[in-house]
């Protein structure tokens, strides 16, 4: 069961967390072999993996980016992904926010991550709190 837990948490992330912007590219949800081999990926929009969302669905997906290169060069990120459940509703969640801020001056840098939010999260149909760098265990 620990497995699917970790499982979960990575594919949390990754439904949020899109891989660097290329020409006409934006992976907004992943899913992937123990070796990283890609077994299927999602634009904006719904998402179920295998067809019958029986690992994983997601009602739906959206990311943004903007970045400033002025003098004080700024980056902002964030993914959404509304209505999560994986394993067949072992594990739910309302919303997942990752919200990502950079910002440097050439001599320094800064970046931000405290506005990334998992609300409604269930686990084997029990409310769970969500908070950086927890482990949610289930006895």
């Amino acid at each position: 069961m620990s497995r699917r837990f970790a499982g979960a948490a990575v594919f949390l992330l990754a439904v949020v967390s899109a891989p660097p912007a290329q020409a006409g590219t934006l992976g907004l949800a992943e899913v992937r072999t123990a070796d990283g081999t890609l077994l299927a990926d999602a634009g904006e929009g719904p998402f179920a993996y295998p067809a019958d969302g029986s690992v994983a669905t997601v009602a739906s997906l959206a990311a943004s980016a903007q970045t400033d290169a002025g003098a004080r060069a700024t980056a902002n990120a964030s993914g959404e992904a509304q209505t999560v459940s994986l394993f067949g509703g072992e594990i739910t969640a309302t919303d997942v926010n990752a919200k990502a801020s950079a910002a440097t001056s050439g001599h320094s840098a800064t970046g931000n991550l405290a506005r990334s939010s998992i609300t409604g999260l269930t686990v084997l149909g029990q409310p769970a709190t969500a908070s950086a760098n927890a482990r949610i265990f289930s006895r």
